[in-house]
């Protein structure tokens, strides 16, 4: 029996729409130059069979960025005339992504591909960068600037400890699957399932 339950629970892991419960979820880092555009990539092809009306939300740390619906895309107040659809002809074979055109500063956030409201297909961490001519990507951590008509950036080294934040949610999704497919195999040892 229990080889039985290994085998589910890594079928489960390997193809995340075959278990409703589980679901494969994209995670990005992206780095942009201040000025440049931005595509906030979310790739929901897997969820077209489950025949639902489309309602992608995109977010950034609660803030609507954008809308996607039968009706099209609506753009939240504080991205207005800067959000685009990546492809609309691939709109509906599943390709949510957006364009954030024009990048500041602020942007630099967590931003999240949503579907239905509840299931989270894409995190994707966008971080804006000040870059010089002679300066390389990699040096900008020394550098601090500040534009007059932007929030200087924060300079606490302490960042570092958020930037395994994704992890956490990936160690919660194992747990509970490992918790899970031990149940499940319990309740097979009982004849209960």
């Amino acid at each position: 029996m229990f080889p039985l339950c290994v085998l589910l629970m890594l079928l489960c892991l390997h193809c995340g729409n075959i278990c409703s419960a589980i679901h494969v979820m994209q995670m990005v880092n992206i780095q942009v130059e201040f000025g440049e555009p931005a595509i906030l990539p979310c790739n929901g092809s897997a969820y077209l069979d489950e025949k639902l009306d489309l309602n992608v939300q995109w977010e950034a740390m609660g803030q609507d960025v954008a809308i996607l619906s039968e009706g099209g895309l609506s753009v939240g107040d504080q991205f207005e005339g800067r959000v685009l659809l990546h492809s609309e002809e691939k709109l509906w074979e599943g390709d949510w992504s957006v364009v954030l055109e024009h990048t500041i500063l602020s942007d630099t956030d967590m931003y999240e591909c949503i579907l239905q409201g509840r299931k989270t297909i894409s995190t994707v961490w966008l971080e804006v960068v000040v870059m010089t001519e002679s300066q390389p990507m990699e040096a900008f951590e020394e550098t601090v600037t500040s534009f007059p008509d932007e929030d200087p950036p924060e300079t606490s080294t302490e960042s570092s400890q958020w930037d395994n934040l994704p992890w956490v949610r990936i160690v919660l999704i194992a747990g509970v699957l490992l918790v899970t497919a031990v149940v499940l195999c319990i309740l097979g040892a009982r004849g209960k399932i």
